[in-house]
């Protein structure tokens, strides 16, 4: 299966999500290098990465070929969390769409989702 091809103009960029280049995702994730992998999902792998010279952890949320999710959902996904702001919850700061790839930038979350905490024991108990 091909990768949706999109261009980045079919975004409206606000202040609160913009393009981010896929040379600068693929420099903070040392070219999608595996031990950078810090979860996977439908969508695809889940990266950490570091921008702005080393000082801004994120995760980095790549479409996989064959993903059941698409170009529509790709876009509803940045035009709705792009909006979402609270406390509580990661916040989508950065997508791109470059050469076939569709990703989406997150803040990173040090000590793992909520999922993980809820139900891994591995973890300490929330307070």
């Amino acid at each position: 299966m091909t990768k949706p091809t999109m261009n980045p103009e079919q975004f409206m960029p606000t202040i609160l999500c913009c393009h981010f280049p896929l040379e600068e995702i693929t420099a903070a994730t040392k070219n999608f290098n595996d031990t950078f992998i810090i979860g996977a999902g439908g969508f695809g792998n889940v990266y950490k990465g570091c921008t702005d010279g080393g000082a801004t952890l994120v995760a980095i949320k790549r479409l996989k070929p064959g993903s059941s999710q698409g170009a529509h959902e790709f876009k509803t996904e940045i035009e709705m969390l792009s909006q979402l702001r609270h406390r509580h919850l990661v916040s989508l700061i950065r997508y791109c769409v470059d050469k076939g790839e569709m990703i989406l930038v997150y803040d990173y979350m040090a000590h793992g989702t909520l999922r993980d905490h809820l139900y891994h024991t591995n973890n300490p108990s929330l307070p």
